[in-house]
């Protein structure tokens, strides 16, 4: 089914752009605009504005610009229907279905459809629970013996599924679902003759799992038999909309309350999450059962910079579990820990000693992770000296992950105190630990170099306000088509902005070409560190942006990404780009030999080189927006609109001030490669 155009139409005319984008990241009005900081793109300085009257958005920083349906169409990577039926929910607009014929059935993305059944299945399993007789009697009463109200169960939208081999199947079969959606979605299961299907789940309480925008990607299932064998969870496969790793149970519910209280309550399992809502708690989200990841950090930071983790009463199970706290403390999120008595989670707990009191427990034993981890690892050691080198050095391990300087500097001194090890010491050893990361890191990447370093610390370095403008172009022996008209001296000086950017877009694609399958650390590729520098930008040249488009679309099905796959990849007039770039060889300009900066081979010092790739082109996207905004500067003085031109001078302002950002955040992250 699709969506009349009059759905449509109602969802235009009654969005609001500040409530649509409030949803996501807090606005605050100056002059006739709301401003926050871009949910696009990683600054610390707002340059996000939304205009309530023109209903739109547009990014200074990155450029992303559009109205409300673009906002959530970006943000939560949907498709056209599937951010109308998410405005359409938000307002409380009937979505009239129209029949589609064959033709316009097969152009509905294939992950729409997966939506689609995801959704059917939540109602079907529902449905199941409140009005089937076995569901009331076992999956209904289950729920309520553990102390689920009604009320906590609609919101969580818990459901059953019944005890048949079939009975998803066939429901959805009658209404148009197709075998390979349902397979696609992980709902049934197909036998590799074709001949037999049956359903994933089977007499099982069923605990749907929602995207950011509250639609259901992937479903947890507890038993309730008694068997054994049987496994208590079963859960949905890796699906084309449904990525483990990036997904936290809960955090639909839990966005708002979260940004609310500004920290983030993390636990282990669903009922834990459910549990902890009953009792007042709701700004709680769940790993479900997998290991804590980066992306599941950087979904909680778009929301706080405060996470508290809450243990279950298992040592061992705490001890296991610290790699997560580095992982959160590397992602430059604040800690806090909270562990439970020997056997009990926070649904036990709950159960046992009811929710005032578990809000007063977690009130009462929040403590910093140094003095958590450092309880944790000193239990053991009693007067044991190896013992305590050891946990000292996993507690400076932790703290070596801190990005930032003087956090980390506290936290040492804290350690100092708790270990009763002078800081000295301490100091020593932490370097030592970053030397180790330095030779490992060295070790990941023998053919990419050493670490890049310091740019103080490059040979014949001289800083970037010294240097022409040429300088920061690439090398003009790798793109002789400009020679044909003008030379890259006239190119820089001139009115460069537009070949400037797409000269830097060029640099960038081909290093992503010939390296990016290198590998920068353990499981981080230079491919990687290219996606999430420039994700936020919009390439500007036709041929190369199809280039990345397949490239990051290939490496998100993890299909090969070398060189060689790509030209059979990539058709058009974007092959012909792909292969200069990947037959291109490094050699150095005649600006360099100017100037006198002594550049070692490529591959040798890739590091450093691609972040002046990464950083010239981020110039480049801002010294085109500043030329923009000098445009409508002259239009506003035209125009006498004294209002306007105070508000572009405040935005050009600004805008040297994300220049300067932009150039120290991709600097640090530099630093890590």
């Amino acid at each position: 089914m699709g969506i009349s155009q009059n759905t449509v139409q109602q969802v235009k005319d009654r969005m609001d752009i500040v409530e649509v984008v409030g949803d996501y990241v807090p606005l605050k009005k100056k002059g006739n605009n709301m401003w926050a900081c871009c949910p696009f793109h990683e600054e610390k300085t707002p340059s996000f504005s939304v205009a309530p009257g023109k209903g739109i958005y547009k990014c200074f920083g990155c450029g992303k610009t559009g109205d409300s349906i673009r906002f959530v169409m970006e943000l939560e990577g949907m498709e056209f229907p599937e951010a109308i039926r998410h405005l359409a929910q938000k307002y409380g607009i009937p979505i009239e279905e129209t029949k589609l014929t064959e033709e316009v059935k097969e152009k509905i993305s294939f992950r729409e459809r997966l939506h689609s059944v995801m959704h059917y299945a939540k109602e079907l399993f529902a449905q199941q629970l409140w009005e089937n007789k076995e569901g009331r009697a076992i999956g209904y009463s289950y729920l309520r013996e553990r102390g689920l109200t009604d009320e906590i169960i609609k919101t969580f939208e818990l459901g059953y599924s019944l005890d048949k081999w079939e009975a998803f199947y066939n429901s959805a079969k009658k209404v148009d679902f197709t075998t390979p959606e349902m397979e696609g979605a992980g709902l049934v299961i197909v036998k590799e003759d074709g001949k037999k299907i049956f359903d994933r789940f089977r007499a099982r309480v069923m605990f749907p799992v929602h995207d950011l925008s509250g639609k259901v990607i992937a479903f947890g299932a507890r038993t309730l038999s008694n068997n054994k064998k049987e496994a208590k969870y079963l859960n949905s496969p890796e699906t084309e909309i449904y990525h483990k790793s990036r997904v936290l149970y809960g955090i639909y519910q839990a966005k708002d309350r979260i940004r609310k209280e500004d920290n983030c309550y993390l636990v282990e399992g669903y009922t834990d999450v459910i549990s902890m809502h009953m009792a007042g708690v709701e700004n709680v989200v769940a790993s479900s059962g997998t290991s804590l990841t980066e992306d599941q950090i950087r979904l909680i930071k778009r929301f706080t910079n405060n996470i508290t983790v809450l243990y279950d009463g298992d040592a061992a199970g705490v001890k296991a579990s610290l790699r997560g706290i580095s992982m959160i403390l590397a992602g430059g999120l604040d800690v806090q820990a909270v562990a439970f008595p020997e056997g009990e989670d926070p649904d036990s707990y709950i159960r046992k000693i009811g929710p005032n009191a578990f809000g007063e427990y977690l009130k009462d034993h929040q403590t910093d992770f140094i003095s958590f981890i450092t309880e944790v690892l000193l239990a053991d050691v009693g007067d044991d000296p190896l013992k305590k080198t050891k946990a000292a050095r996993e507690i400076l391990e932790a703290v070596a992950q801190i990005p930032d300087a003087i956090k980390r500097d506290v936290y040492l001194k804290a350690s100092a105190q708790k270990l009763g090890i002078a800081e000295e010491a301490l100091q020593q050893e932490l370097q030592g630990i970053f030397e180790e990361q330095q030779k490992r890191a060295h070790r990941n990447y023998p053919s990419a170099g050493s670490q890049p370093p310091m740019p103080s610390q490059v040979p014949g370095y001289i800083p970037d306000q010294d240097l022409p403008p040429e300088a920061f172009l690439p090398p003009e022996e790798m793109y002789p088509e400009l020679g044909q008209s003008q030379t890259v001296e006239q190119v820089a000086l001139g009115d460069r902005d537009i070949n400037l950017l797409m000269l830097h877009e060029r640099e960038v694609v081909r290093m992503l070409l010939v390296y990016g399958i290198l590998e920068i650390e353990a499981g981080r590729r230079v491919a990687d560190y290219i996606q999430e520098e420039i994700s936020s930008l919009d390439i500007y040249e036709m041929r190369h942006a199809q280039i990345v488009n397949v490239y990051f679309h290939r490496m998100s099905l993890e299909q090969d990404i070398s060189p060689q796959a790509m030209l059979t990849a990539v058709e058009g007039e974007a092959l012909e780009v792909l292969e200069e770039l990947v037959e291109m060889k490094y050699s150095l300009s005649q600006w360099m030999d100017r100037h006198q900066i002594n550049v070692p081979m490529e591959q040798d010092n890739l590091g450093n080189n691609l972040y002046k790739a990464i950083i010239n082109l981020k110039v480049a996207h801002f010294s085109l927006m500043e030329k923009q905004l000098e445009q409508q500067l002259e239009q506003n003085q035209a125009q006498a609109n004294e209002e306007g031109m105070m508000e572009t001078l405040q935005m050009m302002v600004e805008l040297q001030q994300m220049k300067k950002q932009a150039q120290d955040e991709t600097r640090q992250i530099r630093y890590k490669i």
